[in-house]
């Protein structure tokens, strides 16, 4: 998709013609899937710490995390995600 993607922002969803989708449409598709499937509501945010907490319990670095996640700083990724990182290491 190289060759549709118009913009520098390393977005994971976009439309068929390369523009990033508005939040809007999947706010509200992410409601609409939720609902249909009987799931509690959720922010759409919450895949982002779920794919963060997939990846700790596979065993991934705190950088690789911290870079895959886009966060500012390692600070960051570190504090918002050290605690699970601990709840993993005990029994």
């Amino acid at each position: 998709m190289k060759d549709f993607y118009n913009h520098d922002l390393n977005l994971v969803l976009y439309r068929n013609d390369g523009n990033a989708i508005p939040k809007s449409i999947l706010f509200n598709s992410f409601a609409r899937i939720l609902k249909k499937d009987g799931l509690p509501q959720l922010s759409i945010h919450s895949l982002c710490h779920t794919h963060a907490v997939l990846l700790l319990e596979s065993s991934a670095h705190m950088k690789y995390i911290h870079k895959r996640l886009g966060h500012g700083s390692m600070g960051i990724t570190a504090e918002v995600y050290s605690r699970i990182s601990k709840q993993r290491k005990t029994p």
